[in-house]
């Protein structure tokens, strides 16, 4: 489930971040590690998904 906090705050805070990419990074990284995965292998593991 989506942390709404997280993006409360995000939406409280001035960045140059238009599209979001950001707070979506953080967002897949604090899942990942709840699943017991290396946030580090996200991008890849990502675009693997998204080639299936």
């Amino acid at each position: 489930m989506i942390n709404i906090k997280q993006l409360e705050l995000y939406e409280k805070t001035k960045t140059g971040d238009i599209y979001g990419s950001g707070i979506t990074a953080k967002l897949i990284a604090t899942k990942m590690v709840k699943l017991n995965l290396s946030p580090l292998n996200a991008k890849d593991r990502i675009e693997k998904a998204l080639r299936k």
